[in-house]
């Protein structure tokens, strides 16, 4: 009461009584207090001068006056439940009606807002009307031209599959996407699309597995039909490619990577992703071709790591020429660098590459002649690949780098241990 009697003082002048016109904020406090009194005539009074004198948000106002009508249709339906009336029998006018015809109302003069088309068909599915609701998106999409009908299209798209309108729904969907002009955005809007196809079922469930593979041949066919179509646009066989790796189908994935790759240079795929596809069906002669590329481009930290992986893929295709002639460059590279050096003998190492782990361990004591752990190595290495008089040599060497008066080991005629530990775990003996 003492909020009314002071709206009342600030809207009537208090020597003549004449009525006097508020601010925007002052009205917008009146309505405030109405809904929060639940005096939805004077609501909907304040929200008709509103309307009329804040063009800028009639849209605004107009769907809060949409929300009132709504809540006293719903008001008047509970109290004739109630009594038992027609009215709560579900005979009458469906729920809404008056909100529906203030909005097709609102659409004459504002046919492409999104938010009246939103709340309208919000309304027409709450009551059982989804035909209608349908034919209002594809109604507004039709009259949009260019990038406007974009999100108009996705809405359209989005209660086709509501409807479990799949077929509808994918020509909707990709037809939203081929609107975008810009890669970036059509990249992202096709990625919306197939993650909001592939994500639930209408009632929001897990798909089944038959039921996604159904969904992704569908769209399979519709992104085969637009990439005929569209001969020289490389975004088809790139979306044909993401398609068939959702559905696990690498050789049909890279056989489309590949389209896409040789259509666009902007093709989102990586070198990365290309190699590791052609690995993935056995293509080691394309994986290679896109190693040798990306080991021209790593930087200076990768660069050992991917020639190492090429020298292995050239191995594996039997092209062990070329193989020795990438390692030998890969040597020379790193001929005064002990880390990379040792990196490589690692890898050798690990890769049973013995001949060629002796080599780099012998550029290292090049570089590092004081380095005596390396040169124990190279022993060791000659040792295994039987070479005993090199091995011999090197340790010769090592023990005639030993500061002067460090205690000497003698020579013996023949070693009676092994130099390696060939001892099996949990026994006494060898």
């Amino acid at each position: 009461e003492a909020a009314y009697e002071h709206l009342r003082a600030l809207a009537f002048d208090a020597a003549t009584g004449a009525p006097r016109e508020l601010s925007l904020e002052a009205e917008n406090v009146v309505l405030e207090l109405a809904q929060s009194d639940q005096n939805r005539a004077l609501a909907q009074r304040v929200l008709g001068r509103l309307r009329q004198r804040d063009p800028g948000n009639r849209t605004r106002y107009l769907l809060r006056k949409v929300e009132l009508l709504l809540e006293a249709d719903q008001q008047r339906r509970d109290v004739a439940e109630r009594r038992g009336d027609e009215l709560g029998t579900g005979q009458a006018a469906p729920l809404g009606e008056e909100a529906v015809s203030l909005l097709r109302e609102a659409l004459r003069q504002d046919a492409g807002n999104d938010l009246l088309l939103s709340a309208l068909s919000r309304i027409l599915m709450l009551q059982k009307r989804p035909e209608e609701a349908l034919a209002l998106w594809q109604q507004a999409a039709s009259r949009a031209t260019g990038a406007a009908a974009i999100p108009l299209l996705e809405r359209q798209a989005e209660l086709q599959l509501s409807l479990s309108d799949l077929p509808g729904h994918v020509a909707t969907g990709l037809r939203a996407v081929e609107l975008e002009t810009d890669v970036g955005r059509r990249r992202e809007g096709f990625k919306r699309f197939l993650d909001r196809l592939t994500a639930a079922d209408s009632s929001g469930r897990e798909l089944d597995p038959a039921v996604l593979q159904e969904r992704l041949q569908q769209v399979v066919a519709a992104l085969t039909a637009a990439a005929a179509r569209h001969p020289f646009d490389g975004f088809y066989p790139e979306a044909l490619a993401q398609v068939h790796l959702r559905a696990d189908d690498a050789p049909a994935a890279f056989a489309a990577m590949k389209r896409a790759y040789y259509t666009a240079p902007d093709t989102p795929f990586s070198l990365e992703q290309l190699r590791d596809a052609a690995l993935r069906v056995e293509d080691v002669a394309l994986a290679i071709y896109f190693q040798k590329q990306i080991a021209a481009k790593a930087p200076m930290a990768e660069v050992a790591r991917e020639n190492r992986l090429l020298v292995e893929l050239l191995e594996r295709d039997f092209r062990i020429e070329e193989a020795d002639q990438a390692r030998q460059r890969l040597e020379r590279r790193f001929a005064q660098d002990v880390k990379a050096l040792q990196a490589l003998a690692k890898h050798y190492q690990e890769t049973g590459q013995d001949e060629a782990r002796r080599r780099v361990l012998e550029q290292v004591i090049k570089v590092q002649a004081w380095d005596g752990k390396a040169r124990l190595e190279v022993a060791l290495a000659c040792v295994k690949l039987g070479e005993h008089a090199a091995a011999r040599a090197h340790l010769e060497a090592l023990l005639a780098a030993l500061p002067a008066g460090f205690a000497k080991v003698p020579v013996f005629p023949a070693v009676p241990l092994p130099l390696t530990e060939s001892r099996h775990p949990g026994k006494r003996g060898p």
